[in-house]
């Protein structure tokens, strides 16, 4: 069987979590995420997407 080319989703957000100086943390809550996401300048839809979890069906409205 051959070797994933990518990590796992959650090994991916424990890498950026470390990236940023915050432990990592599976699964990942909302206060998490929300500090995650200020660290990273990324949204917390993003790191949804990132981590392979549910990404609320309001996040596909997109802004003007």
């Amino acid at each position: 069987m051959e070797s994933p080319t990518h990590p796992e989703p959650g090994i991916r957000l424990a890498r950026l979590a470390d990236a940023v100086g915050l432990p990592p943390v599976w699964p990942p809550a909302g206060e998490y995420l929300d500090a995650l996401a200020e660290r990273t300048g990324l949204r917390v839809h993003d790191l949804l997407l990132v981590a392979n979890l549910p990404v609320p069906g309001a996040a596909w409205l997109f802004d003007e």
